[in-house]
């Protein structure tokens, strides 16, 4: 079975990037560009595995992201990028059971991770 991923960043071209990266390992990849149209997007759909960067445009960050996929689909993966990273955010990310990747993103170690969360 093919997993879905919602992928949240708003940079396009490392989007896009990312995007075919997954999807060339078989994914479902959908794309939102902000908080908000990611949260419409999990209203809508079952997401196996949530990767979002921490800051994004508008109201709605990476962590209210993933907030709202855990309420749809409790017990389902996430991982947090972000170029903005430091000890203390990782450990509570860790501590939220989320995933989190600094940036520049090692593409091995998110395609290994990925791989880790879908299987779940």
């Amino acid at each position: 079975m093919e997993a879905n991923i919602l992928l949240v960043e708003d940079e396009p071209l490392s989007r896009r990037n990312l995007a075919v990266l997954l999807e060339t390992e078989g994914y479902r990849v959908s794309e939102a560009e902000n908080g908000e149209d990611a949260v419409e997007l999990i209203k809508d759909m079952a997401f196996d595995l949530i990767i979002t960067d921490l800051v994004l445009p508008g109201s709605v960050n990476g962590l209210d992201v993933v907030a709202c996929h855990r309420r749809v689909s409790p017990g389902k993966g996430a991982i947090l990028i972000t170029g903005f990273g430091s000890r203390p955010l990782e450990e509570k990310a860790l501590a939220l059971d989320i995933d989190y990747l600094p940036k520049p993103i090692d593409l091995d170690e998110l395609l290994l991770k990925v791989k880790i969360l879908v299987a779940r």
